[in-house]
């Protein structure tokens, strides 16, 4: 069956009638879901300004010039490059030298200030830590304490996310090929929203990080899928300005994962916030049909045709009949036509050398891509000023490029 063939379809039913409207935006819609699990982690995993806490309640505390009643002031106030240490007096008349992963006690009580004088040794945080809470947020990092001499655990959030999606582009678009893209687009969906919620009742690190794994692995088969599911049903007349506005909702989802981080200060309000958006998708995917150019190349006509004629009537447009269109036996059946049709695996990615070679460096172009672009998200946002903002303009920004803005 040749392409040109295929394509002789969409010139019957249409090209993007109502019923590939009706779809595309359902399917977009769940896009914006991407877009916001892709980026979440851009927050989760930043370390928030922290000092070691004290042993007991904090009657002043003096960094530089500045006195404060409390370290969350002094915090809110304190840049990542400045190392000086933050002297605090208890309330039992103790005063203590606090740096962001240690403690000092001073064993002259006489002044409280910032010069060195008279310490004792240097203990841990063994009571924890105190966050800066300026800019209302409570990621994972501080749930965790995911700093000092745990901070490399923060740092592999990036790249088991990286992992992740790379893992489930391969393994669910094998699927897709296999059991059919609607299969793919249910099951990513529902194991979106269901580790979605599952990582708000997670308090260990090692649960967190399989949840969010399995996360992105869905997150990452279904954005990969519904572009092709998407372009099955669409006309090459329709087919590149289609295909680049599903990107747009991609970007919606990031500006989103922005207006939601400077609203909600706790973090289970904020993944349930981020998670409701699958749920309209969740309610209408069972509506979704397979698409007839996978149905056609399993053999299934007969349900090929129930589709195709599905088109026509919302598209208002006449009946196509198949079997004198692509020259179809609609008799046989499909294990009679698939009878001569080898079945692929992702071992034929690599039956011989040249193939090999080339399934390598697509992998390392869409590695690099992908790691270059999460990186760049990363980067965009330190140590700004009003980050929410930052990355507001730059999912904005996201939506100008395919467009040449």
């Amino acid at each position: 069956m040749e392409s040109c063939n295929v394509e002789l379809i969409f010139d019957h039913v249409g090209h993007f009638g109502k019923f590939q409207i009706f779809l595309y935006l359902i399917c977009a819609y769940q896009n914006i879901s991407c877009g916001i699990h892709y980026l979440a982690s851009v927050f989760m995993s930043s370390i928030p300004e922290h000092t070691c806490k004290p042993p007991g309640k904090i009657l002043k505390a003096v960094f530089h010039n500045l006195s404060a009643w409390t370290l969350e002031d002094v915090l809110a106030l304190r840049s990542p490059d400045q190392k000086d240490h933050i002297t605090v007096e208890l309330q039992d008349g103790e005063i203590w030298e606090l740096t962001r992963c240690s403690r000092t006690w001073r064993e002259n009580t006489s002044r409280l200030g910032n010069e060195s004088s008279g310490y004792g040794l240097d203990s841990p945080c063994s009571d924890g830590y105190v966050y800066d809470q300026s800019k209302g947020r409570n990621s994972v990092v501080e749930r965790l304490n995911l700093v000092c001499d745990r901070k490399w655990y923060a740092y592999m959030i990036q790249p088991l996310f990286i992992c992740g999606v790379m893992l489930g582009s391969i393994t669910f678009g094998y699927v897709s090929d296999r059991f059919g893209r609607r299969v793919v687009l249910w099951s990513t969906s529902i194991c979106v929203f269901f580790f979605g919620i599952a990582s708000i009742f997670i308090f260990d690190y090692f649960s967190f990080m399989a949840v969010r794994f399995f996360l992105t692995m869905a997150t990452s088969g279904y954005f990969g899928v519904v572009f092709v599911y998407v372009m099955e049903f669409i006309g090459k007349k329709s087919r590149t300005w289609a295909s680049m506005h599903l990107n747009t909702f991609f970007a919606i989802g990031v500006m989103l994962v922005a207006l939601v981080s400077s609203m909600a200060n706790a973090w289970w309000l904020y993944q349930i916030i981020l998670c409701i958006v699958t749920t309209p998708f969740i309610l209408c995917c069972w509506m979704l049909p397979e698409t007839p150019l996978w149905l056609l190349s399993e053999g299934r006509y007969n349900e090929a045709q129930g589709v195709i004629d599905t088109m026509a009537m919302w598209n208002e447009s006449s009946r196509c009949d198949l079997e004198e269109l692509l020259s179809l036996d609609m008799s046989s059946s499909c294990d009679q036509s698939c009878a001569g049709v080898r079945k692929l695996s992702l071992g034929d990615l690599f039956h011989d050398r040249n193939v090999s070679r080339r399934t390598l460096a697509v992998w390392l172009v869409w590695f690099t891509v992908n790691f270059g672009y999460h990186v760049f998200f990363m980067e965009a946002i330190q140590g700004k000023e009003n980050e929410y903002l930052y990355l507001f303009l730059v999912g904005e920004w996201d939506i100008d490029v395919p467009y040449g803005h």
